[in-house]
């Protein structure tokens, strides 16, 4: 019973560690729009993070649930 989500292919999702990482020319709508995760004092999982190139390059995240 142990092995139920090997057996159908389940996975279980850590949460990842977010550090600020500001880049110089981030503009107000970038700021405002990482305020939420700035201000989340709880665990951040993966499918929380944004997506656009823009807003991740001012984070660093640390993502155990991909093998490196």
């Amino acid at each position: 019973m142990g092995d139920i989500g090997i057996k159908y292919g389940a996975r279980f999702l850590s949460p990842v560690q977010v550090q600020w990482n500001p880049q110089p020319d981030i503009t107000a709508y970038e700021l405002a729009r990482l305020l939420p995760l700035l201000n989340c004092v709880t665990l951040i999982m993966p499918y929380n993070l944004p997506t656009e190139p823009e807003l991740l390059r001012h984070l660093i995240i640390d993502d155990p649930n991909i093998k490196k």
